[in-house]
C-alpha cells in the first residue's frame, strides 16, 4: 500500500455458528474498520485499510472473539521514491 491509500480485504465465516471480528492491533498509521462485526455462518464483512502519510509496514490483526484465533494481515507500506 501507499501512504494516504485505501484498501479493501473481505472476512467470510466459514464457520457453522455466529462469528464475532474485531481489530485490536495495527501498524502506527494504519486504520482498520470492519462494516460489521458479528458475521452469521456463510456471510462475509468487509474490512476497509486506510494508512496515514507516516504509515509504518507491519501487521493489522483481525481477532475471532469466540476462538481468540488472530488472522495476520501483512501491510507493506511503499516508498515513493524521490
Amino acid at each position: 500500500m501507499w501512504p494516504d491509500d485505501t484498501a479493501e480485504v473481505i472476512v467470510a465465516n466459514g464457520a457453522p455458528g455466529i462469528m464475532e471480528i474485531s481489530v485490536p492491533t495495527a501498524p502506527d498509521g494504519v486504520a482498520g474498520k470492519l462494516d460489521k462485526t458479528k458475521l452469521e455462518s456463510k456471510q462475509t464483512a468487509v474490512l476497509t485499510i486506510k494508512t496515514a502519510k507516516d504509515a509504518k509496514s507491519g501487521t493489522l490483526n483481525v481477532r475471532v472473539e469466540q476462538t481468540g484465533q488472530l488472522i495476520p494481515i501483512q501491510i507493506k507500506i511503499k516508498q515513493q521514491q524521490q
